[in-house]
C-alpha cells in the first residue's frame, strides 16, 4: 500500500479507534507507526501530549467605557481567542478583570468560572464560556447566616429565609484573602485563608451561584482543620471534599509553619475526617502546591516551604509527585445528577459515595511516585511494599504556584516558579523552559513534555475546556497583586505547511 493511500485508510479510522490501538503498542512501535505519514505523527503527539503543535494565545482585555471601543469578534469559538470586555456597574470605576493576588480561587461550574473577592463587600466575578464573546461580569453577592444548621437547603428556602433576617446578623461576614475553593453539588465552598489583618481562619464559606447568596457553614463536627492558608480543596464525586496541606500561625507566636495535614468533609454529614499514617508515610509539608483528582488518585505536586533553618518562604525542594488512591471497589456510583466540576480542582472520580470515601481513606497509603532526575533504585522501591515508584522520560523540576488538571488519561504539570530558575542540566531545547508542559502517564510512569510556544512566565491555574482549549489564568513574574490577571488559551497552533 502506498503511503497515499495508506494515509487515506487511516483517515477513515476514528480517532478513539487509534487512541486504542496505541494503547497496545509498545512507544518504539507507536513511534514508528505514527512516522508512517503526517497525520499519523499528528495523531501520535495529540495522544501523548494532547496537542501537536500547541501554542500560547493571550487574550487582551479592552476597556469599554472609552470612546469607540473595539467591537468583539463573532468568530467561531473554536478559531483564534476573542477580546474580553467588561461590563462595569453603572456609577462605579470597575476594572476590566479580577486582581491577580485571586487568581487560584477561580472554579469551574456549569461551564462558568467563578472567582469570589471577599471584600469588605464580596463580589463575584463570573466568565461564561458557553459565550462566544466572551466578557467578565460581576455580580454583587449578598452574605446571610441562619440559625438553621441546615447549610443544605433549597435555593427557595434562601430567599424566603433571607427576608427573614435580622439585619445585625449580616455582621457576622469576614473578609478574607488566600483561601481556596471548590466546586460540589452545585454549590462553591471555601475554606481558610487570612483576614484582611492577616490572621489566618478556619472559615467554611458555601456560595449558591444562582442566587448569589453567600454563609458560613454551621454546626460542622469532627477533626475540624486548624486556620490556614494557600493550602487546596479538592472534589472527589458529589460529597467529599478534600484538604491537603498549607500554611498555618503557631499558637501564641507570630511565626509560621507548613503542614501536611490531609482531612476529607463530607458535605452531607459536615465531618471533618482527618488521616493519620502511623509510619508518617506523607507528602512533606508544604504550601501554595498543586492537586489534582484523577480517577480516584489524588495527586500532590511542589509548592513552597517554611523550616526551622529557612524562617523565608523558598520553593520546595521535593520535585516528586505524591498520589493517594482512594479505595474504588468501596465507592458506589451516586444516582445524584452528574456535574460539571473545575479541571484546576478536577473530580474525574465519578459519583462516588461520599460516606465510603470519608470511613474508608483511613486504610489507605500514600505513594510517592520519583522524578526522573532522583535516580532510586527499583529494588529500593519494590522493597517497600510497592509504596514508592520509579519513573522515566523528561524532568518535572521544582516549582511552585503551578497549574495541574488532566489531559486525557494524563495529568498535566504547567507554568510556576522553578526553585533552581528553570537551569537544569537536563534540558537540552533551545526554549525557555517555562513553555514546557510536563505530562505524567499513570499506566506507564513516564513523564513526557510539549513546548507550548510563547507561554510565559507564570503562576497559574489551567482549565481543559477539551476542544475549545486549555484557558489558563495567573500572574506573570514580576506582576503585582494589585496589577490585573494574566488570561488565555492554549491551543493546537497550525503549521503553514
Amino acid at each position: 500500500m502506498s503511503s497515499t493511500s495508506a494515509n487515506f485508510f487511516y483517515k477513515l479510522l476514528p480517532i478513539e479507534a487509534l487512541y486504542y490501538i496505541f494503547e497496545y503498542m509498545t512507544e518504539k512501535d507507536q513511534l514508528n507507526f505514527a512516522l508512517t505519514c503526517s497525520w499519523l505523527y499528528r495523531v501520535f503527539r495529540i495522544y501523548h501530549v494532547g496537542y501537536a503543535l500547541p501554542k500560547w494565545h493571550p487574550i487582551n482585555i479592552i476597556d469599554d467605557t472609552i470612546d469607540n471601543p473595539v467591537s468583539p469578534s463573532n468568530e467561531d469559538f473554536s478559531h483564534e481567542p476573542t477580546d474580553i470586555i467588561s461590563h462595569p456597574i453603572e456609577g462605579e470605576n470597575v476594572p476590566n478583570a479580577p486582581p491577580a493576588a485571586n487568581y487560584r480561587e477561580g472554579v469551574l461550574l456549569n461551564g462558568k468560572l467563578y472567582l469570589m473577592i471577599f471584600e469588605e463587600s464580596p463580589i463575584c466575578w463570573i466568565l461564561d464560556f458557553e459565550v462566544i464573546s466572551l466578557s467578565w461580569k460581576r455580580e454583587r453577592v449578598t452574605f446571610v447566616e441562619f440559625e438553621s444548621d441546615d447549610d443544605n437547603e433549597s435555593s427557595d428556602n434562601v430567599e424566603i429565609k433571607k427576608l427573614e433576617l435580622v439585619p445585625e446578623m449580616e455582621t457576622h461576614y469576614q473578609p478574607l484573602r488566600s483561601t481556596a475553593a471548590v466546586a460540589i453539588s452545585s454549590m462553591i465552598y471555601f475554606f481558610g485563608g487570612e483576614s484582611l489583618t492577616r490572621e489566618s481562619t478556619r472559615i467554611l464559606y458555601v456560595l449558591d451561584p444562582i442566587k448569589m447568596v453567600l454563609k458560613k457553614v454551621m454546626g460542622q463536627r469532627g477533626d475540624i482543620p486548624s486556620a490556614r492558608k494557600m493550602h487546596s480543596l479538592n472534589a472527589i464525586g458529589t460529597q467529599c471534599i478534600a484538604l491537603f496541606g498549607g500554611r498555618c500561625l503557631m499558637n501564641d507566636s507570630p511565626r509560621e509553619y507548613d503542614t501536611k495535614e490531609f482531612h476529607i468533609y463530607d458535605i452531607s454529614t459536615k465531618i471533618w475526617t482527618m488521616y493519620r499514617d502511623s509510619y508518617d508515610h506523607v507528602p512533606y509539608a508544604r504550601s501554595l502546591h498543586s492537586t489534582i483528582i484523577l480517577d480516584y488518585n489524588f495527586y500532590v505536586y511542589g509548592g513552597q516551604q517554611i523550616t526551622s533553618s529557612t524562617p523565608e518562604s523558598r520553593i520546595h525542594d521535593d520535585d516528586d509527585l505524591w498520589c493517594f488512591t482512594f479505595n474504588s471497589s468501596q465507592q458506589e456510583d451516586s444516582t445524584d445528577e452528574e456535574q460539571n466540576t473545575p479541571e484546576e480542582n478536577s473530580t474525574s472520580s465519578k459519583g462516588s459515595n461520599g460516606s465510603r470515601i470519608s470511613s474508608s481513606f483511613q486504610q489507605e497509603k500514600w505513594q510517592k511516585i520519583f522524578s526522573p532526575r532522583n535516580n532510586t533504585s527499583p529494588v529500593f522501591s519494590s522493597g517497600l511494599g510497592g509504596e514508592w515508584h520509579t519513573t522515566t522520560g523528561n524532568n518535572v523540576g521544582r516549582r511552585c504556584g503551578a497549574a495541574m488538571f488532566s489531559v486525557g488519561k494524563r495529568v498535566a504539570v504547567l507554568g510556576g516558579f522553578e526553585r533552581d530558575n528553570w537551569n537544569r542540566d537536563d534540558e537540552k531545547e533551545n526554549t525557555n523552559p517555562w513553555e514546557l508542559c510536563k505530562l505524567y502517564l499513570p499506566d506507564r510512569k513516564r513523564w513526557d513534555q510539549v513546548k507550548i510556544t510563547g507561554f510565559p512566565e507564570m503562576e497559574c491555574i489551567a482549565i481543559n475546556l477539551e476542544h475549545n482549549g486549555v484557558f489558563v489564568m495567573g500572574r506573570k513574574r514580576g506582576d503585582t497583586e494589585e496589577q490585573g490577571i494574566t488570561m488565555g488559551w492554549i491551543r493546537e497552533g497550525f503549521s503553514s505547511g
